[in-house]
């Protein structure tokens, strides 16, 4: 029987989190611990691309930044 990854995970820290392995189903989108899965070659091997940014949520800030700017301008103009 493949160890479960609750116990492979164990003691990793304040975060419990891992995926729902179902063995049950007729087609399961996870029928196998991922990390037993990549040690006996059982992963599907697909095209991934990943990347990162440096702007990454500066949109966002940019906004709300603009927002509390605007709030603030108007509050002291009243002094």
């Amino acid at each position: 029987m493949e160890p479960s990854i609750a116990a492979e995970l164990e003691g990793g820290g304040p975060y419990k989190f891992w995926p729902s392995i179902d063995p049950q189903s007729a087609n399961p989108f996870m029928p196998y611990n991922p990390l037993t899965a990549l040690r006996y070659g059982r992963q599907k091997d697909i095209p991934t691309i990943l990347g990162v940014t440096s702007g990454e949520g500066a949109v966002f800030v940019a906004t709300v930044f603009n927002q509390v700017r605007k709030k603030a301008v108007e509050y002291y103009s009243s002094f």
